[in-house]
């Protein structure tokens, strides 16, 4: 297995400090001090702290993501256009002014929970709407 770049342990370190009350919280839960505990009860307490660590990893992949490039804003211009249906009129795609709003709360729905975050949002004001743009894929 390949050894974890410095960085990586870094950060590892920094959400390990992040997580660790909570983690601790969830193992005094499931001591053997607790009586009459079951082991279906063990489950869903270990399963709820391997989401909340997933949600805090997701956030942090997410929150580190470079900014919003040229050719995402050219496809977000394109989404919103399309989606304005009869409010688009005569515009075209590379006509649309947009305002990019850095920062904005969201929360992002995933099958470990929410997930809040400030994402850069990009604004069209001749739509009025807007849209967090997707992040680059692959």
């Amino acid at each position: 297995m390949p050894q974890p770049s410095p960085a990586a342990l870094a950060r590892a370190e920094a959400l390990w400090q992040e997580l660790k009350p909570q983690v601790a919280t969830a193992l005094d839960k499931m001591s053997p001090e607790q009586s009459g505990l079951t082991f279906d009860q063990i489950e869903a307490q270990s399963a709820s702290v391997g989401d909340l660590i997933a949600r805090v990893l997701m956030h942090d992949a997410v929150s580190r993501q470079p900014a919003t490039s040229e050719a995402e804003i050219e496809r977000a211009r394109e989404t919103a256009l399309s989606q304005a249906g009869s409010l688009a009129g005569k515009l075209r795609a590379e006509e649309l002014n947009v305002k990019r709003v850095r920062d904005k709360p969201c929360t992002l729905a995933t099958v470990r929970g929410p997930v809040p975050l400030e994402r850069e949002y990009l604004y069209f004001s001749e739509l009025n709407t807007g849209i967090f743009p997707p992040r680059r894929t692959p």
